[in-house]
């Protein structure tokens, strides 16, 4: 298996540089979801993979790429953070559905 590279389109992304995510987060009393990542998990037990921690699952939304994480400035984030959250302040709780396992060379996701 190949070490992760850190790509952004065609690019070997930048050491040390970052971008702004939005991530959904499953909520931590979810039974079928635990019961789903200890089947994967156990799936991929037998391979050269780290799976990572309860704590860091989640699906990407969205991400700001027009720039790198340190050029937006704390007040542009708390700006981005406080409208986001007017944007979402009359969703409700939803369900999704997460798909079979699919594999790449540098990961394997839901």
């Amino acid at each position: 298996m190949k070490p992760f590279v850190f790509q952004h389109a065609q690019d070997v992304w930048p050491e040390g540089e970052t971008l702004l995510h939005v991530y959904l987060t499953p909520h931590d009393q979810d039974r079928e979801l635990a019961a789903l990542v200890a089947r994967r998990r156990a799936v991929l037990r037998e391979f050269p993979i780290t799976c990572v921690e309860d704590r860091w699952l989640h699906i990407t939304v969205d991400q700001i790429t027009d720039r790198v994480g340190a050029e937006i400035t704390q007040a542009e984030r708390d700006a981005l953070v406080a409208g986001l959250g007017k944007r979402l302040a009359n969703v409700e709780p939803f369900d999704i559905m997460i798909g079979s396992l699919e594999s790449y060379a540098t990961e394997v996701a839901a």
